[in-house]
């Protein structure tokens, strides 16, 4: 299904796993609760209905993820290094483990999502919402959050060296653990 175009099609609760969508155009599809885990995105336009989806160790290379509704969706392990975000929202997804470093989130809604271990090494978190989010043993060296909302967020043990702030909530949030309290900051 290399380059097909599936705008508008209802594929809820569709088994597509492993299928090869990359630079398929998904536009306002409906892909609820659907099957896509191992399946390659590349490149494809996905600002669609993902919401319950399954998206374990799926690959979204250059993915267009912009206004993208991932609501409950599990992404476990899926490569979103390269893609295209904005507005996307990701509440109460599992990101358990992802790579997001390096990537520019902008307005991106991350409310209790599950980021535990996750990657932002050098992540631009513009206007980011991480409220309640489980940010456990994330590394976010590096990163860049500017007017990001982490109200009542889980930073237990996280990565925080060299992190840029401003206009941050931080109200509420777990920071016990983080690298910023070690003696040793050379560490990390």
């Amino acid at each position: 299904m290399t380059g097909a175009n599936l705008s508008g099609v209802n594929l809820c609760g569709s088994d597509l796993a492993e299928a090869n969508l990359s630079d398929a155009n998904l536009s306002c599809a409906w892909l609820r609760r659907a099957n896509l885990s191992g399946a390659n995105l590349s490149r494809a336009r996905l600002n669609a209905d993902l919401s319950g989806a399954e998206l374990c160790g799926a690959e979204f290379n250059g993915a267009d993820l912009e206004c993208a509704d991932f609501v409950e969706a599990n992404l476990r392990g899926a490569k979103l290094s390269g893609a295209c975000f904005g507005e996307t929202d990701f509440s109460k997804a599992n990101l358990f483990e992802v790579d997001l470093s390096g990537v520019f989130l902008h307005a991106v809604v991350f409310h209790k999502a599950n980021l535990r271990g996750a990657k932002l090494v050098g992540a631009e978190l513009v206007d980011a919402d991480l409220s309640d989010a489980d940010l456990s043993w994330a590394d976010l060296s590096g990163a860049c959050l500017w007017g990001a909302n982490l109200s009542d967020a889980d930073l237990s043990g996280a990565n925080l060296c060299n992190v840029k702030m401003f206009e941050t909530d931080l109200g509420g949030a777990d920071l016990t653990g983080d690298a910023t309290d070690s003696d040793e900051p050379d560490e990390w």
